[in-house]
């Protein structure tokens, strides 16, 4: 009976994939988990003018994480697990050097900035200084966590996940404690969780030192490099004017309205960040599911399932987003105590509401993705960027974080719907 039980279809499937879903999402869930508590700890420990710098900080790296998303990961999700699936460990030791090369650019810019702003006694200039000793660590630690999941590892990036999330708050409490909390010293301690997190566990996937040799690399790298600049040089494009279209809209703030009304803003943001995360924890196991698939069942694979993944992305989105709106002012004590955020909670159904439109948009950016049309996801956050700076600027000047708000929800409307026109273009045949 028990092995009937298991070679039933639907018991087959869960063996292969249920287990693999659920650790990949308990691993994100940690993860942003981290980052949600980051948050929440940094809006607790510091005034909300220094927690406003680190929160335009913070968006400055996600910009320039739009890159190595571009050039690295992404391309590591669908070229990787398509076109060098027979030769892994060599596709990934030269994209390991890509890294270290793009990375350390990052960093020579940040610190650059970093002295300019030193030397115009900006009040930035910690986040842009810590940003810029830190960067490679984090986003080699984003890369490792990329790489588990292209091996098909969840239950690794889960375990990478709670080392990191034990030596951040480690060292968070550690410093605050010692009275040396600052945007800069949060930055530095992500960076050194960041390297504990990802080197400890970095002999458990295919990459082997003896296979970082440039001798061995450099014969591929180039024919790496052309692929991934051919598939990422659109993604390049639409993580700029994405950034330009969604998160540029807290430094906008932080000139119209200071900083620490974006520390406000984001405290409110933060609020639906978990389940954004669950959300990119389901898109991060289906892409490379999906580029495999579409290559061998076709488009009509592709377009029956993401029909059902943005299905759960809107189910779950809401059920959520009902409660936190509903009971906003009291969760918002919880996180923050009955201080300076509470004044905020008016924003929560207006961001609530960019929640669920934006969980709209996973499924359709995921369709783009795997067909490759990375030129299709720029143009339509290129529309979103123009809206920003007509209207959205327009929106923030008169009405202040509520017109953020209603601004950010407007753009992301807009790219959802250019962005359906072009994945229907690509899948009405299907």
């Amino acid at each position: 009976m028990k092995s009937y039980i298991r070679n039933l279809p639907f018991v087959n499937l869960w063996n292969k994939w249920g287990i693999r879903a659920g650790l990949s999402i308990v691993d994100q869930i940690i993860f942003s988990g981290t980052t949600f508590f980051l948050n929440v700890f940094l809006a607790r420990w510091l005034i909300p003018s220094e927690y406003g710098v680190f929160v335009i900080g913070f968006s400055i790296f996600i910009f320039i994480s739009g890159f190595h998303q571009a050039l690295i990961l992404e391309p590591v999700s669908i070229i990787g697990s398509t076109r060098y699936r027979d030769k892994l460990n060599t596709y990934l030791a030269a994209t390991v050097w890509i890294h270290c090369v793009l990375t350390l650019i990052f960093s020579s810019v940040l610190l650059l900035v970093a002295i300019i702003m030193r030397l115009e006694k900006n009040s930035l200039f910690g986040s842009f200084l810590g940003l810029g000793f830190t960067v490679p660590f984090i986003l080699f630690y984003w890369f490792f966590r990329q790489v588990c999941y292209l091996q098909t590892k969840p239950s690794l990036a889960l375990t990478s996940s709670l080392i990191y999330i034990f030596i951040l708050f480690l060292g968070l409490i550690t410093i605050y404690k010692m009275k040396w909390l600052s945007s800069f010293s949060a930055f530095i301690i992500m960076g050194i969780a960041s390297i504990g997190a990802s080197l400890v566990f970095w002999n458990s996937l295919k990459i082997k030192l003896i296979d970082l040799r440039w001798v061995k690399v450099k014969l591929t790298i180039r024919n790496i490099l052309s692929d991934h600049w051919r598939y990422g040089k659109w993604v390049i494009g639409s993580a700029f004017v994405s950034w330009l279209s969604y998160f540029v809209y807290l430094p906008l703030i932080g000139i119209f309205l200071g900083f620490a009304s974006v520390g406000g803003f984001r405290a409110m943001q933060n609020t639906f960040l978990p389940i954004q995360k669950v959300l990119t924890a389901l898109s991060v196991l289906f892409i490379p599911l999906a580029a495999k698939q579409r290559v061998i069942q076709g488009k009509g694979y592709l377009k029956r399932n993401l029909v059902r993944f943005t299905l759960v992305s809107i189910l779950l989105t809401s059920v959520y987003v009902v409660p936190v709106v509903l009971f906003g002012k009291p969760i918002t004590k919880i996180l923050y105590g009955a201080g300076y955020y509470v004044d905020f909670v008016q924003l929560l159904p207006w961001l609530g509401a960019v929640a669920i439109i934006e969980s709209m948009g996973y499924g359709l950016g995921i369709g783009l993705k795997v067909l490759e049309r990375s030129n299709s996801l720029f143009w339509a956050q290129l529309i979103g960027t123009i809206f920003t700076f007509s209207l959205g600027l327009y929106l923030i000047w008169k009405f202040g974080l509520y017109g953020a708000a209603l601004g950010t929800f407007l753009a992301l409307f807009l790219i959802m719907i250019v962005e359906s026109c072009f994945l229907w273009n690509q899948l009405r045949q299907a």
